[in-house]
């Protein structure tokens, strides 16, 4: 919860306290506890909020006291506030009671949301469940609302005076709504943000989440993310950075790689996410994105080398090998170990740091290149098994090239045996060339048990999605 919703809870509980004095049957000693229970709450609060520093001139105004509940919020407070004696509210019960009062009941919902009402008194003590259950019950009412009223209400609470802490918790309540015009209003108010705010952790933290969620809720928020990650300053483009990452690998691949070469800090935290997602990219899908990766492979900045290094080795990018080579003998100690990982991922080899046996080996894996790969295709055609197991291993062996030796197996897809095709499945999903993907879900509409089930394999073998054997189902969540 936040730190202002504990401020104003702890101070509900202090009026609380003061009122249960002079009408509860507790004893002295009880009051006595809980009363220092709730201060020691609001100290501990207020000390949290000193230690994370003064956001802006809206959070001071967050900490004073809360303003009366106007006609509008005591309707809501009252369906809020169940006797204990009533029983466990029935939360889809109240959520619609509250929605009944249709487009008028959206402010009055998100201000208690906010914590900018303050909770009447009663002179009964209300459900413990009624309370745990507040936040959904007001959730829930306003997603009962049109989707145009519910975030009509949620931005008509932000104003220039509203607390980071509000804001951040009004974008996790669209979240929880759902749907393109909820996320139009988070991204807007995650961009009215002071820019200083985007370098935050906690803020950075809660917007992530909230674009995560949504783009769960609905995985085509995923390219709209991807458009404004074109358009937004820095600070806010990586937090859309990390966001589409978690959300969507497939998605996020064309906006990282897109969007490199744009700002220095955006470059490095672009290069983190490549690290992380960037086995799941085909270099021939954006050759341009490419030439901007090796670029940063020559940046003067260290840091953005060794990203960049990561980064094109989980891609699988042969080209950037020759820059490999060379960070070898960087005068960065981290370069140097960048480099030998990043060669030891793309090879499959362990040579250390020795500059002449990675040399070698490069020299050794272009000449199969030239030589040997550009007749994979052919000797994979013929029946004799032995010869067929051969070229397989044969090609299984240069990782280097694995995204090219699939491209040398897709001819076996089209082969009229079945078992030629389930085959050229099993192997392309031990290469794990994501080229290859298009092709097996393709395969999932095959005649033959066999071939579906293979290409079904395969496809959750390369992207570690269990998803089932639907290619509309796999060509909508692979779709950039």
């Amino acid at each position: 919860m936040f730190a202002t919703s504990l401020v104003a809870w702890s101070t509900r509980v202090l009026a609380r306290i003061s009122l249960a004095v002079g009408t509860a049957t507790r004893n002295a000693k009880s009051v006595n506890t809980l009363s220092m229970f709730a201060a020691i709450v609001l100290s501990a609060v207020a000390n949290a909020q000193s230690e994370r520093g003064s956001v802006s001139e809206t959070s001071v105004e967050a900490a004073l006291p809360v303003a009366p509940a106007s006609p509008e919020e005591l309707v809501v407070w009252t369906l809020l506030q169940p006797s204990a004696e009533s029983g466990v509210p029935d939360v889809a019960a109240v959520s619609a009671r509250i929605a009944k009062g249709g487009p008028s009941a959206a402010s009055p919902i998100v201000a208690i949301l906010l914590g900018e009402s303050a909770e009447p008194e009663v002179a009964y003590a209300v459900h413990p469940r009624a309370i745990e259950m507040r936040r959904k019950i007001l959730v829930d009412a306003l997603k009962l609302l049109t989707p145009h009223d519910a975030i009509d209400g949620v931005r008509s609470r932000i104003t220039s005076k509203t607390s980071v802490d509000a804001r951040l918790l009004a974008i996790q309540v669209l979240s929880e709504i759902g749907g393109v015009p909820a996320f139009d209003g988070a991204i807007g108010i995650a961009g009215a943000l002071d820019p200083i705010q985007w370098e935050r952790t906690f803020v950075q933290g809660a917007i992530e989440n909230a674009f995560v969620e949504l783009v769960g809720r609905n995985p085509r928020i995923a390219r709209r993310l991807a458009s404004s990650m074109q358009n937004s300053p820095s600070g806010l483009a990586q937090i859309e950075a990390r966001a589409l990452t978690k959300a969507r690998a497939a998605t996020a691949l064309p906006a990282l790689l897109s969007n490199l070469g744009r700002d220095g800090a955006l470059d490095l935290c672009i290069l983190e996410q490549l690290e992380k997602v960037g086995a799941n990219c085909d270099p021939l899908a954006d050759p341009e994105a490419l030439k901007r990766l090796h670029a940063m492979l020559e940046s003067p900045d260290h840091d953005v080398q060794r990203a960049a290094l990561v980064a094109a080795a989980r891609i699988g990018d042969t080209d950037s090998i020759p820059l490999m080579l060379s960070r070898l003998t960087s005068a960065d100690t981290l370069t140097q170990a960048s480099a030998r990982w990043a060669l030891e991922t793309s090879s499959g080899e362990k040579k250390g740091l020795d500059a002449a046996a990675w040399n070698e080996w490069w020299a050794h894996e272009k000449a199969w290149a030239e030589e040997e790969l550009p007749n994979l295709s052919e000797a994979l055609q013929i029946r004799d098994a032995q010869m067929v197991k051969a070229s397989i291993d044969a090609g299984l062996t240069h990782r280097a090239h694995r995204h090219a030796v699939a491209s040398a197996i897709k001819p076996m897809l089209d082969a009229q045996d079945p078992s030629a095709q389930r085959l050229a499945c099993e192997v392309l999903a031990q290469i794990g060339s994501p080229r290859a993907l298009p092709w097996l879900i393709e395969k999932l509409e095959s005649e033959n048990e066999d071939v579906r089930k293979a290409a079904w394999n395969g496809l959750r073998t390369i992207t570690k999605q269990d998803m089932p054997a639907d290619g509309a189902a796999w060509r909508l969540a692979l779709a950039p």
